[in-house]
């Protein structure tokens, strides 16, 4: 692989040189993002509508960066300073301290995980404006995310509807006691599993979120807890108003229903379950859960890496020793991406090691890691995919052929883009390659489900 060449004339604002100081030098920026909402933040004194056009412009770099949750945060953000620039001129103050905080967040991005607080609490403090995304919006973005499955149940199971309109009647009393509702989660919980094990697609069924969803609820209930517990109610009366159980064997072979994640939160209405998958993400993002992170990737919103890899943090630990950051030098500048010499360095001998063997999911999986701790957002999301497809592919191939060939192409592809960064040349972030990846990931699943049932018999969860 080619070393990047640093331009003898480029300047980096480091932590260094920036008012903006950290204790700790950051192993990564986008520093053109950050002097572009620094200077929609200034701006703001000259009225809301003064601070659009940088941050339009900030906006845009992060979308060209391949960072699908900044992207999505900053045009969210866009949107709620528009409307109270030119609408509503309620809420400004929130909307200018959410500004600043995007500010930090993005000027400190690079910062160990160690150092800085975590994902979630660094967007909590943003909720408080109207339009803000929640942490499983920013989750699922730039992911194709699976729509869950709502056909029809046997005959079998219509007596189900009556136990769960029971439950319902506990659980919504407006005088239950905390007690009696967690019971009643509880065993809403059993007969959404009832129903889950009885539908015709379990990997991919919405009862699946709805179990799941049940469990990890808990007292007090809010009103949108009691409203998704009455959509609930409302599905499960579609679903036993059609008896007809496809064949899962044609179900392995029409395509999957991935749909690209944009974070739209008009989405959540258009397909049944989207919001259950929000809200699970939402939860894994906070605590994350291994049962949970695995459901979830079977839905298509595929891990984000939760700590620094250890080769990465060894090199920043012997540079940070020696000072390394402070000086234009020490960085190289890759399109909107800045990184520290002594950190690409590392990741391109990663990089470099790994290349042979891309193929391999468990290798795909560690350069997903060293790309997403430099920063390198397409290639961290496109090696992700490539690893879950490939665990997903060994475990049960899909009825239909072209799979392992599909694989195969988005391997070479993502190769590509690492010799395109070794090059010095930031890679397109690849949304069509990932959205195919899931594709395959859900024949496969559905293969899988099929496959037990030739062999069991019965259906399996």
């Amino acid at each position: 692989m080619v070393t990047p060449q640093t331009p003898s004339d480029t300047t980096i604002n480091t932590p260094g040189t920036s008012p903006r100081e950290t204790r700790d030098t950051p192993l990564w920026r986008l520093p053109e993002v950050a002097d572009a909402l620094t200077e929609a933040s200034d701006a703001w004194s000259n009225g809301p509508a003064a601070s659009l056009g940088p941050l339009r412009r900030a906006n845009r770099l992060l979308q060209s960066s391949g960072h699908a949750d900044w992207a999505l945060h900053g045009e969210r953000l866009v949107q709620a300073i528009a409307e109270a620039a030119y609408g509503e001129s309620g809420g400004q103050d929130a909307l200018r301290n959410a500004l600043r905080r995007f500010e930090r967040d993005v000027w400190s991005v690079g910062i160990p995980l160690a150092s800085v607080p975590a994902t979630a609490d660094a967007h909590a403090v943003s909720e408080n404006w109207a339009g803000a995304p929640s942490p499983g919006e920013l989750r699922m973005a730039g992911w194709a995310v699976a729509q869950p499955r709502l056909d029809g149940l046997p005959a079998g199971t219509a007596p189900l509807r009556a136990d769960v309109e029971r439950v319902l009647l506990r659980l919504l009393r407006p005088d239950a006691q905390a007690t009696d509702t967690t019971a009643a989660l509880g065993q809403l919980a059993d007969l959404a599993a009832d129903l889950h094990r009885a539908g015709a697609t379990a990997p991919l069924d919405y009862w699946r979120l709805a179990a799941a969803w049940l469990r990890f609820a808990r007292t007090p209930l809010s009103l949108a807890d009691k409203r998704q517990i009455g959509r609930m109610n409302m599905a499960l009366r579609k679903q036993l108003t059609r008896r007809d159980v496809p064949d899962a064997g044609a179900a392995s072979a029409a395509a999957p229903s991935a749909v690209a994640s944009a974070g739209a939160k008009g989405a959540s209405e258009a397909v049944p379950g989207r919001d259950l998958l929000e809200a699970l993400a939402t939860w894994h993002s906070q605590a994350p859960d291994r049962w949970l992170g695995t459901l979830l990737t079977d839905f298509g919103v595929l891990r984000h890496p939760g700590h620094l890899p250890e080769p990465l943090v060894d090199a920043a630990q012997v540079a940070q020793k020696q000072g390394a950051g402070n000086s234009s030098r020490d960085w190289l500048r890759i399109g909107p991406l800045a990184v520290r010499q002594d950190v690409c360095q590392t990741f391109l001998s990663l990089a470099d090691d790994a290349l042979p063997n891309l193929n391999d999911p468990a290798v795909a999986a560690k350069v997903a890691e060293y790309s997403a701790g430099i920063g390198l957002a397409p290639v961290a999301r496109l090696a992700a995919a490539v690893a879950a497809t490939g665990e997903r592919l060994a475990v049960s191939p899909p009825a239909a052929p072209g799979g392992p060939a599909a694989l195969a192409m988005t391997v070479k592809a993502l190769r590509g883009m690492l010799h395109q960064f070794a090059a010095d040349t930031y890679p397109e972030s690849r949304p069509d390659l990932i959205a195919e990846m899931a594709m395959w990931r859900e024949r496969a699943l559905d293969a899988s489900v099929f496959g037990q049932r030739l062999v069991t018999g019965r259906d399996v969860p």
